[in-house]
């Protein structure tokens, strides 16, 4: 009997991990429309196609489905009780308010439906011996996560990003679906023991993503760097990694207004310093969560703001990461992956939380320096640019806590999953799936 792995939304470390398989492949992957699916055609790997439903796109089966739920809530909707859930002082607010939950909650029902009902079909036809999922939280993700576990199937969660800490927790919260997880490092293993799993059901590989940027010809000199971004080699440089506030959490509100904030002091500390050059890395959904048609349509928006606030020239780099950081003598930013990936390339990394005060998953004892106050940010800037041995002091810092964010810190991550997912088919009839 074959031994067959699918594999649903893996993207991020594609390349590497499909590299991987390339030197030990003991099973047959089936891959849906992701960049793993590119890559493997790319090197002449064999692997299976699957095609989970098209969001936007239900079967008749689907619809019929979405309609009749769609049926029991609009006849609990009109209960007395769900009438005074939405009472509003305001005549006619509760009853909008009502038919607009109705309407989101059947609309975004046809793709969990649609993700199970592919999954059942392609089980019908050759159930497979382990789940491979990323861990973008959607719908579908839920949905075949949940499925799995009906089925008994083993199902990993390869991670995406870094599993940081949540301001709140809800009911399903997805770090706490899967029957086994594979995190990038053992600071993301206490998380995920945190989140209520069980310490077997985590396996700490290092991330794919990250291998590329301990090979040399990622790790170019500051001179080569800023030749390659277009900076004057002769002038200090900062690089500001973006974020976004997200729309769909309640705490939206709260963020967007300290991303602002934290934003409007780091072009204060930059028109302070006067000759420092400004390196702006956007958030690769920052233009579609801002509103905007194009990521040059953005670009222009930050530098009419920035203009207004004295700070007359931006660099944009939307190019290779490992060109930006290099070329720039510190990195800022909020908590996100671009730490780690400033830390791997030896940059000295200022970081200010999204909420002062929030539990940390990066800290100072990390090498890393935190601020809370943004008005302490011009300072701090100040201090670093102007000596060589504090940076190097931090850097140094750093590299004795890689380790604890990406597991061996050597660039060999992929080879760990692909060792992984082999041993999990040999025993994935050992694995307690909840």
């Amino acid at each position: 009997m074959r031994t067959r792995v699918l594999f649903h939304e893996i993207n991020a470390g594609s390349a590497q991990i499909a590299a991987a398989f390339a030197k030990r492949l003991r099973f047959v992957p089936v891959c849906d429309d992701s960049h793993l699916a590119e890559e493997l055609a790319r090197l002449e790997l064999s692997f299976e196609r699957w095609a989970p439903p098209v969001p936007g796109e239900p079967s008749p089966s689907v619809q019929a489905r979405v309609d009749e739920m769609a049926g029991w809530i609009r006849q609990a909707a009109s209960l007395a009780a769900s009438r005074r859930a939405f009472a509003s002082s305001h005549p006619g607010q509760g009853e909008r308010l009502m038919r607009d939950v109705v309407a989101q909650v059947t609309e975004r029902a046809a793709e969990p439906i649609a993700m199970i009902e592919a999954f059942d079909e392609e089980c019908a036809r050759e159930a497979p011996r382990l789940v491979v999922m990323g861990n973008n939280s959607t719908s579908r993700q839920r949905a075949l996560a949940s499925r799995c576990a009906q089925r008994g199937i083993p199902c990993l969660e390869l991670a995406h990003g870094l599993y940081g800490g949540n301001l709140g927790h809800v009911a399903g919260d997805h770090h706490a679906l899967h029957s086994l997880y594979a995190a990038w490092g053992e600071r993301a293993r206490e998380r995920l023991v945190a989140f209520g799993n069980a310490p077997s059901k985590i396996f700490v590989t290092g991330s794919p993503s990250w291998d590329p940027l301990y090979q040399p010809e990622n790790r170019p000199s500051a001179a080569e760097a800023k030749a390659r971004i277009g900076l004057d080699p002769s002038r200090p440089a900062l690089l500001y990694c973006t974020t976004y506030a997200n729309m769909q959490t309640a705490f939206w509100p709260a963020i967007k207004e300290r991303i602002l904030t934290i934003t409007k002091a780091l072009l204060e500390a930059i028109r302070q310093a006067g000759d420092v050059q400004l390196v702006v890395r956007q958030h690769p959904s920052e233009a579609t969560a801002a509103g905007r048609e194009s990521q040059e349509d953005l670009e222009q928006a930050y530098r009419a703001w920035a203009a207004g606030l004295g700070v007359e020239r931006l660099v944009f780099n939307s190019g290779a990461m490992h060109d930006a950081v290099r070329a720039c003598d510190i990195v800022v930013t909020t908590p996100s992956t671009v730490v780690v990936e400033a830390m791997i390339l030896e940059r000295p990394v200022i970081m200010i939380p999204r909420q002062p005060g929030a539990d940390r998953f990066f800290r100072a004892e990390d090498g890393i320096v935190v601020i809370d106050d943004e008005l302490d940010l011009p300072a701090e800037i100040a201090r670093l640019l102007g000596a060589a041995w504090a940076r190097e002091e931090i850097v140094r810092a750093q590299r004795r806590a890689l380790p604890a964010f990406n597991f061996g810190n050597d660039g060999r991550a992929a080879e760990r999953v692909a060792e992984l997912l082999e041993e999990l088919c040999l025993s994935a009839d050992q694995v307690v799936v909840p």
